[in-house]
């Protein structure tokens, strides 16, 4: 119509659109700023385009960093945001929002360690100016939070002191940080940086069914007893993490790990695998990659996957314990032996010194093995294999009472060990609120080691009476007879081993 007045950059349709992308995101989820995107770019064309953009960058950038918070490639969105940013005016920083973006670190456990150091990181001056900068600036007022959040996990904040305030806190935090007005998208990052929140993020994905990675950072981590729904909400979480984003190694290797601590080594081998051909380098998938090899007696590619690690000098020390564990279980005793010696020299705890002296008594290397599997003992005592070998340590020798009396710790230990383990039993057995799964394995686990701790504490029982015999001790080898009779299965060797006592 003659003389009407031009056309609004935006019309009322594509306000309804925009009003519904800025509530996406401030929902905050993966999905929720994917569909954003696509409205802004949709609706960011003709006269519209230039009010439109800033809100286009900032949400690909956004979607960028969810990705590095996935441990996914980022730089498809980097690039993307930073192709707009000619477009944007000079008076918006977009330059110096791309910079921060590509300076937060990515997932740390979906990344290997090697390639976080290598990651070249801001002082604490450089952060502490870009937070300054942040609480002013052109940019959206949630997406200047979000970044400054996330550069807390880049250099942590450090606790006011004396007053003196904390690298990082320029000035008194947003009213919304403090009233709880922080959307879900700046509360997210919040509860994962540089701390996570579990309670917070588990909250988050409950209530927002479309919020999966919020999911995956509450439940990937668990306790050493979790509970049923500690269970079922990691599976659920991740399994649909690992459809959505199938080439993210933060969710390949926490599948690894569940798998793993639920006690099928199979499966969690599948997402080691997995994550090794995305992320060769990841120290940790590697590790239980050995660790499951060596449980699934896949002995000869246990080796292989130990040498590897310990020609990429990626935990020496365990790679170099397992080298030797394997090859003891295929008869390389000269091969292990070397591998012990060296272990000894990065290792101390309770399985390695175990392991040590096992060699060393198959090599007839009676007190150095006696000194190791002592300190294995005295490191765990409710490790009942080290005081069983300093029995046949002692046995070597022909000490028939210090053999003995290495068998009365072994049973006395074993008999713990069936007492503990029938507590466990039990207290799993009634359990609430756990994982039917994990209860499965747990009690099988426990029923399995009950049987074969009672059979070992009446072998060694046993052994005792065999040695006290020979010692010449009839009192006390009868006695441990009688022990050793209580298991039936060997009843009749008891029985001949003391009619040869009483004749």
């Amino acid at each position: 119509m003659a003389g009407a007045c031009a056309s609004a950059p935006i019309n009322k349709s594509a306000t309804v659109e925009l009003a519904k992308a800025d509530a996406l995101v401030a929902e905050g989820c993966y999905d929720c700023l994917s569909e954003a995107r696509d409205i802004y770019a949709k609706v960011a064309v003709a006269k519209a385009r230039p009010l439109v953009l800033p809100r286009l960058f900032e949400t690909t950038l956004l979607l960028g960093l969810r990705e590095k918070e996935l441990a996914l490639n980022p730089a498809k969105q980097f690039e993307a945001a930073k192709a707009l940013i000619p477009e944007l005016l000079p008076t918006y920083t977009a330059a110096a929002y791309l910079e921060i973006a590509t300076t937060i670190l990515p997932d740390g456990p979906g990344t290997p360690g090697r390639e976080m150091a290598r990651i070249k990181r801001p002082d604490n001056k450089q952060v502490d100016s870009w937070k300054t900068d942040l609480q002013g600036g052109t940019g959206g007022v949630w997406f200047r939070q979000y970044l400054s959040v996330s550069l807390d996990c880049v250099v942590p904040p450090m606790p006011n002191r004396g007053g003196v305030p904390a690298r990082g806190a320029a000035g008194p935090p947003p009213p919304s940080a403090v009233s709880g007005a922080e959307p879900p998208l700046v509360v997210y990052r919040r509860s994962n940086c540089p701390r996570v929140d579990r309670v917070m993020l588990g909250g988050m994905a409950e209530a927002d069914p479309k919020f999966v990675e919020a999911g995956v950072l509450a439940f990937r981590t668990q306790s050493t007893r979790p509970t049923g729904k500690q269970i079922a909400d990691a599976r659920k979480y991740l399994t649909a993490a690992n459809t959505k984003w199938p080439e993210s190694t933060a969710v390949t290797y926490a599948l690894g790990a569940l798998n793993q601590r639920m006690g099928d080594c199979r499966a969690a081998l599948s997402f080691y695998d997995r994550t090794l051909a995305l992320k060769p380098l990841h120290e940790d998938a590697h590790f239980g990659r050995l660790v499951c090899l060596s449980y699934l007696k896949q002995h000869p590619t246990a080796i292989a996957e130990a040498t590897g690690m310990i020609a990429d000098k990626n935990n020496e020390g365990e790679a170099t314990y397992w080298r030797a564990w394997n090859k003891r279980e295929l008869g390389q005793i000269k091969d292990a032996r070397v591998d012990s010696d060296r272990m000894k020299g990065i290792l101390y705890h309770d399985r390695a010194m175990l392991l040590a002296g096992q060699i060393e008594y198959d090599q007839d290397d009676l007190d150095l093995a006696e000194k190791d599997l002592k300190d294995s003992a005295r490191l765990n005592p409710l490790q009942c294999i080290a005081p069983w070998y300093l029995g046949l340590v002692q046995l070597k020798r022909q000490a028939w009472t210090p053999t003995a009396e290495a068998f009365v710790d072994a049973m006395d230990c074993y008999r713990f060990a069936v007492a503990f383990d029938r507590e466990k039993l039990e207290e799993m057995k009634k359990a609430e609120n756990v994982d039917e799964a994990f209860r499965a394995s747990q009690v099988a686990g426990f029923e399995a080691a009950i049987k074969d701790d009672s059979s070992q504490m009446s072998a060694s029982a046993f052994n005792a009476a065999v040695n006290y015999a020979r010692a010449n001790n009839r009192e006390k080898a009868l006695q441990y007879c009688d022990l050793a009779a209580k298991d039936s299965a060997r009843a009749a060797q008891v029985a001949e081993l003391r009619a040869l006592i009483v004749k």
